[in-house]
């Protein structure tokens, strides 16, 4: 099966940012800095993916990667997933 996926994620309202921060921080490893753990996505995020599924689309193997930005591996990633495809 090959599939595309695209989202994105914002925080509009203080309350929503405050939310964010209330997951901490983790250290950027490019820059040292701190920064928060989980951010919005500054814009829509799409990947491609390949995958084989079996037990009646129960359980899904393949590879996957992103097609709008470049990841730290830059390549496929190995992926699972449990449950029925929409």
């Amino acid at each position: 099966m090959i599939g595309a996926q695209a989202g994105w994620a914002t925080a509009s309202t203080v309350a929503a940012r405050n939310g964010l921060a209330m997951f901490g921080t983790r250290t950027d490893t490019t820059t040292g800095l701190p920064q928060l753990a989980t951010r919005t996505t500054n814009g829509i995020r799409s990947t491609v993916n390949l995958t084989v599924r079996v037990f009646g689309g129960a359980l899904g193997v393949g590879v996957a990667r992103p097609i709008d930005h470049h990841s730290q591996s830059n390549g496929w990633r190995f992926v699972v997933g449990v449950g029925q495809a929409f």
